[in-house]
This record gives C-alpha cells, structure tokens and sequence, in this order.
C-alpha cells in the first residue's frame, strides 16, 4: 500500500528568474556563508548554495554590504554592489575581485 501522504514529484531545475523592470536600481550583490549563519569551517556552504537555496525556499538572506533580500533575479544582467567588492576586497588583501 502507497502513503497517500508522500507525492513523489519529477525532477525540475530551479524555477527562472523573475527579471521584471520595476525601475529600481538593482545589483548584483555578494553573499558569504559567514554573513548568514554559517560559521563551521567544516560546512560546504558556499555562498552560491546559499543564493540557490534562499531562491527556492523564499528565504532571506545577507549580502556582504548587509542588504537583506530574498533573490529573485538574475546576478548576471546587473552591475556589481560597489560596497561588496569593497568588502572582498578588504577580506582577500588588497586585490579586487
């Protein structure tokens, strides 16, 4: 007998991007694992993972500028956040990413 209560869903990739021009200035922003709760040096968690799950589960997450938002967009088609490429560069010595 099945459990009515497991739905065994296909396999999907991740939903698009919502890229709808509401006239605000978007970024692209950076985000670090320790910014959001991760801070094991032995967790995996990248900062890409985090953007994916966030983008998925509707969760808010921290840029390294600090700006909190749920991603919806796609990094690609916007400029950098000027803060946190001041920030990476501060934590990888000198050098711009």
């Amino acid at each position: 007998m099945t459990d009515p209560t497991i739905v065994d869903l296909p396999a999907t990739d991740v939903l698009p991007y919502e890229d709808i021009d509401d006239g605000a200035d978007h970024r692209t922003h950076l985000v670090r694992p320790s910014d959001n709760g991760i801070t094991s040096a032995e967790d995996p968690t990248t900062g890409q993972d985090l953007v994916d799950l966030a983008r998925l589960g509707g969760i808010v997450i921290v840029a390294a500028c600090g700006y909190r938002w749920v991603p919806k967009r796609d990094p690609k088609r916007y400029p950098p956040c000027e803060t946190c490429l001041d920030v990476a560069t501060a934590v990888i010595g000198g050098r711009r990413p």
